[in-house]
């Protein structure tokens, strides 16, 4: 494995990943890591072939002016999971633009998790977020990102500038799932519907698996009826299963998260979700 690290100027932050397998394990291969990016070492629970990473931030979050850049691939028969340390949070400087880019490849017969705790943007706060990800064909993806109105525990919602999320999935390079979306809480009449509603919570499942049509009707019926959280699911494309949740209270919008993703792995692998898997 190769390991490069080094400082960054608010302009360029980059992390470069590459995960592959040596004698049956899946292994990072390569990583580069500007600041304020950090990794831990791949955790292999026993039983379980599928390697878990965190990607921790010591520093304050994105601020306005930063360009970040993540690329992460993940080579033919490795399976790995990763998970981010804390929420990120987004901070306003002198009106600029924040921009963050994930590129993510996923080879054939690969497996990826993108398991990320939420964005929080603070008053004034500005950040356009777009995602590239490639699988082939027989390649595994799952995914789940989310934001919040802002620091709710302080009463500040809605008070950012503008969020633009933009997330495009490739299989075999043809593009077959696009998500967009805009957010200018002070523009926006649709905001208000959601501060009346007093929905502070914002997730997204995407799931590319060849098993997805043969689980969406049972994981349909098993979400569970949990209070102040409204969720649906769909397929629109073979083998791809996408899904939406919005809800008031942290609490109930992370176990509706750890169900999702935990219950789809069980229904697609016939077996139980790792256990002391980080949720």
């Amino acid at each position: 494995m190769t390991i490069g690290s080094m400082k960054a100027s608010s302009e360029d932050r980059q992390l470069d990943l590459v995960f592959g397998i040596s004698s049956g394990k899946t292994v990072l291969k390569h990583a580069f890591c500007a600041i304020p990016y950090k990794i831990t070492r791949i955790y292999h629970e026993p039983l379980s072939n599928l390697a878990q990473l965190i990607l921790m931030s010591p520093t304050p979050g994105i601020f306005g002016g930063d360009i970040t850049r993540l690329r992460i691939h993940v080579e033919s028969g490795a399976a790995v999971q990763i998970l981010t340390q804390g929420a990120t949070k987004l901070h306003a400087k002198d009106n600029m633009k924040a921009f963050q880019h994930i590129e993510i490849t996923v080879e054939a017969d690969a497996e990826f998790h993108w398991c990320g705790e939420p964005l929080i943007p603070f008053r004034n706060a500005d950040l356009t977020q777009t995602w590239d990800i490639h699988v082939a064909s027989t390649g595994r993806y799952f995914h789940w990102d989310s934001f919040t109105s802002g620091r709710i525990q302080h009463g500040e919602t809605w008070q950012f500038k503008h969020f633009t999320n933009e997330l495009k999935l490739f299989r075999n390079n043809e593009l077959i799932y696009l998500d967009r979306y805009r957010i200018q809480p002070l523009e926006q009449t649709l905001v208000d519907s959601f501060f009346s509603k007093n929905y502070h919570y914002f997730g997204s499942l995407l799931i590319q698996h060849p098993g997805i049509h043969e689980i969406l009707k049972t994981l349909h019926e098993e979400i569970p009826q949990l209070t102040d959280i409204t969720t649906g699911i769909d397929s629109p494309e073979k083998n791809l299963l996408t899904g939406r949740c919005v809800a008031r209270g942290g609490t109930n919008f992370k176990k509706l998260q750890k169900f999702l993703l935990s219950q789809s792995w069980t229904l697609l692998n016939n077996t139980p979700y790792p256990s002391s898997r980080i949720l």
